[in-house]
């Protein structure tokens, strides 16, 4: 089997074990660290002008969420239905998970959004894997549906999401930013994952083909007019029970 250092898929090569798309993320933050290639600025004149002058410290933690990406897990101090859970304790298989046409088919109405039948295709996954799901969808973006996917897990019995991918806003085409979001959350949490990034336990469910931009072995792409079926179900269970050496 491929690993994910050695693999060539579609676009993307991989360079010293890491993705290209990483690379060129490491190196998007590291240029806006580089003294050289910020603005000259008269310093003495920004430290007399009022405007410039101060800088509360939420500001300053605004600025550094903007200039640094990163896929820190949001975490709360007491159980809360629009927290993430906890990361484990022991490295684990993880679950990239989608939900438009993933949890429900392209053309379900509003009230058979995140169905059953998907979820407990999911469920399956979840527990023949012992896996922990992190959200890579839009549904993250915002509380409100972040909590309906949190609740609709739950229904089936399934754990919360131990977080979800960093939202990068890159100049990039929508459906490679979400293969560089996750692979930026691979990068900063890959003691979480079992076997770790290189030929470890993790896949990727979403209808978008991302095989184009990561390695195929880890991920299985869902028929928007089905969502994930018991097959697709099968497969996700086959590559997180199989692990490269």
């Amino acid at each position: 089997s491929s690993h994910l250092g050695s693999s060539h898929v579609g676009s993307s090569s991989f360079k010293g074990g890491v993705p290209e798309v990483v690379v060129r993320t490491h190196r998007w933050r590291q240029a806006l660290h580089r003294p050289n290639k910020m603005p000259k600025w008269d310093l003495d004149d920004l430290e007399e002008d009022e405007e410039f002058a101060h800088i509360s410290a939420e500001q300053q933690e605004h600025l550094t969420r903007l200039v640094t990406p990163t896929a820190e897990l949001q975490r709360c101090d007491a159980p809360a239905p629009d927290c993430w859970d906890a990361a484990p304790s022991d490295p684990t298989a993880v679950v990239f998970l989608d939900v438009d046409w993933v949890l429900h088919a392209i053309d379900a109405k509003e009230e058979a959004l995140l169905a059953t039948p998907q979820l407990e295709q999911l469920r399956r996954v979840v527990e023949a894997c012992g896996a922990r799901i992190v959200l890579s969808s839009t549904w993250q973006l915002t509380a409100g549906s972040s909590r309906k996917v949190i609740d609709a897990l739950a229904s089936v019995s399934i754990p919360p999401p131990i977080g979800a991918t960093p939202d990068l806003a890159l100049d990039c085409e929508e459906n490679s930013c979400r293969a560089q979001e996750i692979l930026t959350w691979l990068e900063y949490n890959a003691d979480i994952v079992d076997g770790g990034v290189d030929g470890g336990r993790w896949v990727v469910i979403d209808d978008i083909p991302l095989d184009r931009w990561l390695p195929s072995e880890h991920t299985v792409i869902t028929d928007s007019h089905y969502g994930l079926t018991s097959k697709l179900a099968d497969e996700a269970i086959s590559v997180l029970n199989h692990r490269s050496h």
